[in-house]
C-alpha cells in the first residue's frame, strides 16, 4: 500500500500547486469613488489586497479590480478551450462587472453570498478579462474570497482523486471477497506517482484508464455495498 500512499501524496502536492495559481488574489481596492468599474478608470494608485480581504463597509461603497490573464498552462495542463468559473464570497448586494459591463447583481436577503459565475467559455491562453466587484455601503466588516475553477484542470484532479478512492474501495471490498484482492493490487501496479511529479499527463491518464479497466470486476460487488447517510437540518430563528 506504499504506492497508494505515494500516489495520494503526489495528488495533494499537485493540488496545492494548482491552488496557488487559481486562488485569484492580488486585487486592487478603493472606496469613496464612482465608476470604479470602468476600464478607463486609472487604478494605478489603488491599494493592493491579498486574501483574506476585509474592509470597513461603513466607509462607503468598495471596488475590487483585477485584470485576469489566462495562462496557457497550469502545472503543464493546457488551458486552451477551458470553461472557467469564478467562485466568490462577498457581502450581499455585490455587483460584478466584466470588461465594464454589469453581468451580475445579488439582491439583499442574507449577510453574505457564495456564487459561481462563468467567467470565460472555451477560453484561449493569454485571453484577458477585467473583473470588477462593487459592494455597497453597509455595517460592520466586509469579507471577500474568490477562486477560479478551470474545467480542464479540475478534470485532471478529479481523475487522479477518483482512481485513488476507487482503489481504496476495491481493497475494502476485497476484505470480504478474498479472490478480488489480486485485481486491486494489479490496478495499483499500473499507477506511477512519479509520472504526476513529471507532469506527464498523457501517461498518467493512460495508466488511470488501465487501472479502471482492471477494477471493472468490482462493479457488481460495489453495487451491493450499502452506505447509510444521516443528515441534520434546522431553521434559523432569524428567518422566521
Amino acid at each position: 500500500m506504499e504506492k497508494l500512499r505515494l500516489w495520494e501524496e503526489a495528488v495533494k502536492n499537485l493540488q496545492k500547486e494548482i491552488e496557488k495559481q487559481v486562488s485569484f488574489g492580488g486585487w486592487k481596492f478603493i472606496q469613496g469613488i464612482e465608476n470604479g468599474e470602468s476600464p478607463e478608470t486609472d487604478d494605478t494608485k489603488w491599494e493592493v489586497k491579498n486574501f483574506p480581504i476585509t474592509w470597513s463597509m461603513k466607509s462607503g461603497a468598495a471596488y475590487f479590480r483585477k485584470l485576469f490573464t489566462l495562462p496557457a498552462e497550469i502545472e503543464e495542463i493546457p488551458t486552451e478551450n477551458s470553461n472557467i468559473d469564478l467562485t466568490f464570497l462577498f457581502p450581499s448586494g455585490v455587483e460584478l462587472f466584466i470588461d465594464g459591463e454589469k453581468v451580475y447583481k445579488h439582491k439583499y436577503w442574507a449577510d453574505k453570498v457564495a456564487h459561481p459565475f462563468p467567467l470565460m467559455q472555451r477560453a484561449k491562453g493569454g485571453e484577458k478579462s477585467l473583473v470588477v466587484f462593487k459592494t455597497p455601503q453597509g455595517d460592520g466588516l466586509g469579507f471577500f474570497w474568490a477562486k477560479l475553477d478551470i474545467d480542464r484542470v479540475e478534470d485532471i484532479l478529479f481523475e487522479l482523486n477518483s482512481i485513488l478512492y476507487q482503489i481504496k474501495f476495491a481493497f475494502k471490498l476485497a476484505e470480504q471477497t478474498k479472490h478480488l484482492k489480486k485485481y486491486a493490487e494489479d490496478a495499483l501496479k499500473t499507477l506511477n506517482p512519479e509520472e504526476i511529479a513529471r507532469r506527464n499527463w498523457n501517461k498518467v491518464s493512460s495508466d488511470v484508464r488501465n487501472a479502471e479497466k482492471i477494477l471493472e470486476v468490482f462493479r457488481k460487488y460495489a453495487k451491493k455495498f450499502m452506505i447509510h447517510l444521516i443528515g441534520h437540518a434546522h431553521i434559523d430563528m432569524n428567518w422566521l
